[in-house]
């Protein structure tokens, strides 16, 4: 990464950072709220009480206004996230600011995920290399008994082996029968 590049995103961090919890970027997430949902003010006034906080009707109407607008306290921002059933995060970023979030959780997770994968391989492998070594031990390493397991689990992978096959072969001419049959169809 080259230092304009680093500089360059700084700045778009930067920038981001104003815009969080400025009244504009809230009044923006209620207005569009209340146009895709095809709501009054009424009902969004009544959404933000059902939480617990008094917000006058007149306090939307204040919001939505460009001039004039109204301070927001924590406690109605709260109850404006929860009325329109979102966090507090979406309700005060900015949507460049919300995209690299959730591409910052995605990232995360996959990273998880990528973890969890990598430790349940490797408890396969060291699983399946004990069944080998089992397997393929000599019959006096065995206290009595176990040499009539290690044929009883041979013979199953041999029958599984063998289903196995017995399927891929049963598929292979199915499907030579239907390519056949939509040969004959042309």
């Amino acid at each position: 990464m080259r230092i304009e590049d680093g500089e360059a995103a700084g700045g778009a961090l930067d920038m981001m950072a104003t815009k969080v919890g400025r009244e504009d970027v809230v009044v923006a997430r209620l207005r569009h709220a209340i146009e895709s949902n095809g709501w009054t003010q009424r009902q969004v006034q009544q959404m933000v009480e059902a939480q617990g906080v008094p917000f006058p009707q007149t306090a939307v109407s204040k919001l939505l206004r460009s001039r004039q607008r109204r301070a927001i306290s924590v406690d109605e921002a709260l109850a404006i996230a929860r009325a329109l059933d979102m966090s507090l995060a979406e309700l005060l970023l900015p949507e460049d600011a919300l995209a690299a979030e959730a591409t910052l959780r995605a990232l995360r997770e996959a990273s998880h995920l990528y973890s969890e994968q990598e430790r349940a391989r490797n408890a396969w492998e060291a699983a399946r290399a004990l069944i080998v070594q089992f397997l393929d031990g000599s019959d006096g390493d065995l206290q009595p008994g176990w040499q009539e397991v290690r044929e009883n689990v041979r013979e199953q992978l041999e029958n599984a082996r063998h289903v196995a096959e017995t399927h891929r072969a049963g598929m292979a001419g199915w499907m030579g029968d239907v390519l056949a049959a939509m040969e004959g169809e042309r």
